[in-house]
């Protein structure tokens, strides 16, 4: 669940989602943490792959604590 996709998004290259939906039977994109942390420009969604961005990385801790 949510532990996994923060432990996973955490790494480069981020989460596959189609991996992530396969193993926990939810597409990490659609929890609701995520759309706000995209606007803000915290996460990046490219095809299959929800990654944290460079600013994202900068407040690691504040992304780690949207997704708990």
């Amino acid at each position: 669940g949510v532990l996994e996709f923060r432990r996973v998004l955490f790494r480069s290259p981020g989460v596959s989602r189609a991996a992530f939906q396969a193993r926990h039977g939810q597409d990490p994109a659609a929890y609701p943490a995520c759309d706000p942390l995209r606007r803000r420009g915290l996460l990046e969604l490219d095809g299959d792959r929800l990654y944290l961005t460079r600013q994202g990385v900068l407040f690691a801790d504040e992304v780690g604590a949207a997704l708990l």
